[in-house]
């Protein structure tokens, strides 16, 4: 599930056709239920993301997928990434937080209102239930998207949660 992996981390898709090539970020590349922003003669040549974002000494990443079979489409996806100011600190302060979800909506959601209820604060309770409200509200499932909508809000506020919390843990100094 790459499309929340490359919203999350505001990554862009390089094409490339025969008249040339361009960049399109990931939040104008899918454009509705498998579709994209991709014209007929061009290929996917490359992604790109902008690691000076996310130091890999104050930042945690995580991915998580409810997928019941090996074979088939994950039910939910989400993917995030947290940058911290302090990472040696008890409760560092966030300094940098985006959670991306994927198979909630015809178009991979970024969770908007993650960066406001965590930025600038370290991750408390209260701010992880308003990332778990803020995902549930970010998804929009139409029969199109694999498996029985009606689940998916609640699963992608559960788990857009734990992959803040995830990759939130995995900014200490002592994280494994």
């Amino acid at each position: 599930n790459y499309p929340a992996a490359l919203r999350a981390l505001e990554g862009s898709i390089n094409l490339r056709s025969l008249q040339g090539a361009r960049s399109v970020p990931a939040r104008e590349f899918f454009t509705s239920y498998m579709s994209t922003d991709m014209r007929e003669n061009e290929l996917v040549e490359s992604v790109t993301v902008d690691r000076s974002q996310f130091p890999m000494d104050r930042t945690g990443m995580s991915f998580i997928e409810l997928k019941r079979s090996a074979l088939g489409w994950a039910d939910v996806s989400a993917a995030a990434a947290v940058r911290v100011a302090k990472p040696d600190e008890s409760e560092p302060t966030i300094e940098h937080a985006r959670l991306a979800l994927a198979n909630v909506a015809d178009v991979p959601p970024a969770v908007d209102a993650v960066p406001r209820e965590l930025e600038g604060e370290p991750l408390t309770e209260s701010a992880a239930e308003a990332v778990e409200r803020a995902a549930t509200a970010a998804a929009d499932p139409s029969e199109k998207v694999h498996t029985d909508g009606e689940f998916k809000p609640d699963i992608a506020g559960t788990y857009g949660r734990r992959a803040i919390e995830r990759a939130y843990d995995r900014t200490t100094a002592d994280s494994t």
